[in-house]
């Protein structure tokens, strides 16, 4: 039986994702796609992929070279690269995957758009993933130090080691502090530890990297992201694909 559109109401199912199994005296999930639909939904929301973010898919990121630029035809080979690589990556996620990526390169090159693709698209095959915006957690675990907070550290910290996949998006462009790298080596850490994946965005190269966050934090990130990932253009691809 086909999937049924969100609109419509399937007729086997009554719009209840469950249709009965007389003989056994069991309820089965209907084949027409509605639960598949609403959990997926639901593990979508958990996320936390921003709403600027949230069309990011591989459909829509785009290989073809901006007019104009010495640089556009290679611009172009590389995203075409880039693409492959990360859609392969997606596609062979499984529970036993112990080994993510680092996404390097300038302001603009469309690390974030890769990040979310590939995080969304695990998503849809039924894994739980979480994106966090890394200057942007750091924030909220200092905000649940204050009396009023409405999060607290360990339910945050809960978040970001528990999920499938987690994308940890622009590490580096915080300031860099003792709070700073302490915080970052125990989610790295822990996801370690239990040999969950991870992928970071960021500006920094290797020994920028090392410096911005320790070496036992550079060292298990060596070692978790050690599947090498194409290189971003240093092309601006945010800025091309405004015009």
């Amino acid at each position: 039986m086909p999937p049924t559109k969100p609109d419509e109401t399937c007729p086997k199912c009554r719009g209840t994702g469950y249709v009965i199994d007389d003989k056994a005296r069991v309820a089965r999930p209907c084949d027409c796609g509605l639960l598949e639909r609403v959990h997926g939904a639901d593990r979508a929301r958990g996320a936390r992929i921003p709403p600027r973010f949230s069309r990011k898919d591989f459909e829509n990121y785009s290989i073809d070279a901006p007019q104009g630029g010495k640089s556009s035809a290679a611009s172009a080979k590389a995203r075409k690269e880039i693409l492959a690589v990360a859609e392969a990556y997606a596609r062979g996620f499984n529970t036993d995957e112990r080994e993510g990526f680092i996404l390097r390169g300038p302001t603009g090159c469309g690390k974030t758009h890769i990040a979310v693709a590939i995080l969304k698209a695990v998503i849809r095959r039924g894994y739980t993933g979480v994106y966090f915006n890394f200057t942007d957690l750091l924030s909220r675990i200092r905000d649940s130090y204050q009396e009023d907070g409405t999060e607290t550290e360990g339910a945050l910290l809960n978040i970001v080691d528990s999920c499938d996949l987690l994308v940890l998006d622009d590490v580096g462009a915080e300031r860099a502090s003792e709070f700073v790298r302490d915080r970052l080596y125990l989610i790295i850490n822990r996801r370690y530890e239990n040999a969950r994946p991870i992928i970071i965005t960021t500006n920094l190269d290797d020994d920028e990297m090392r410096e911005r966050v320790g070496e036992r934090t550079a060292s298990r990130l060596c070692e978790m992201c050690a599947i090498p990932f194409p290189p971003f253009p240093a092309q601006d691809y945010r800025r091309a694909m405004m015009h």
